[in-house]
């Protein structure tokens, strides 16, 4: 809970109050009493680490997301994965391990020109590491145009295209390329 307040804070100070409530929103899931009991009873009777607990809640309450006939309550499994990811990685500090499956290193951040970031998953966290200045355009495989990670993208002004196609996730560093954030196009 502490590290989402400070992420709160980051973000509400370099975005706004309005984009910082995403973690109001993640704090309600931590707090929500079915997602709690579930992790219970993963490690009180299922035999489960903290971790494969977590993993398998946040999981769960994603697919039932992801599951939705709406579009935009869809694209909020990816935010309750964004979530498990930040908690698990607490998890890893707290403990010294790391997660199955679980990547290291912070969000894409860079002092340095980037031109056009491409990722698998416009995570929040990704998207508010991005700096306006040296980052062109945003070209994400997994995540949606109602995605936090893309409202959070298009407040910081940069242009952003989601759901493209995953080969363009192995074109090497230096590719020209160019994206339409309007139209959706990619060239």
């Amino acid at each position: 809970a502490a590290a989402l307040g400070r992420e709160q804070q980051e973000v509400t100070a370099r975005l706004g109050p309005d984009k910082g409530a995403l973690f109001d929103a993640f704090r309600l899931v931590l707090q929500d009493p079915a997602f709690v009991a579930a992790l219970r009873e993963g490690v009180l009777t299922g035999g489960l680490n903290a971790e494969q607990a977590l993993a398998g809640s946040i999981h769960g309450l994603a697919g039932r997301y992801a599951a939705l006939t709406d579009p935009y309550a869809r694209q909020r499994a990816e935010d309750i994965r964004d979530l498990g990811q930040r908690l698990l990685r607490c998890l890893r500090d707290a403990g010294g391990g790391q997660a199955d499956g679980e990547q290291q290193g912070p969000a894409v951040q860079s002092s340095t020109p980037m031109g056009i970031v491409v990722l698998r998953e416009l995570t929040p966290a990704a998207a508010a590491g991005l700096d306006p200045d040296s980052v062109l355009g945003v070209l994400a495989v997994r995540s949606g145009p109602t995605s936090h990670g893309a409202v959070l993208v298009r407040s910081l002004g940069i242009p952003c295209v989601s759901g493209v196609a995953e080969s363009l996730l192995d074109l090497p560093a230096g590719t020209r390329a160019a994206l339409d954030g309007a139209t959706g196009e990619v060239w």
